[in-house]
């Protein structure tokens, strides 16, 4: 079986568990995530050695699924743009 190429958007209090599960998964490629605060993406990317992309469109084209882990309120809208993408 191939490694699934996931990804996570939004990683704080909980995304940031998702990112450390994603890259010990034996079928994860965890490739990255999208975080609206840059400065909490820089440390979480350098601490799990993986990229923190610069918009959600970025990652979603990198990517065949993803955790949306973003405020409720914005569940919607962020689904809405990786369904688009084909992402999972």
């Amino acid at each position: 079986m191939s490694k699934l190429r996931t990804g996570v958007v939004g990683v704080g209090a909980l995304g940031k568990h998702h990112v450390k599960w994603y890259g010990r998964l034996e079928h994860s490629n965890l490739v990255g995530f999208y975080d609206t605060d840059s400065q909490r993406a820089a440390a979480m990317a350098a601490e799990h050695k993986t990229t923190a992309f610069d918009s959600l469109e970025a990652l979603a084209e990198n990517v065949d699924c993803a955790s949306v882990v973003v405020p409720t309120s914005d569940h919607f809208e962020t689904a809405r743009i990786l369904i688009e993408h084909g992402v999972h």
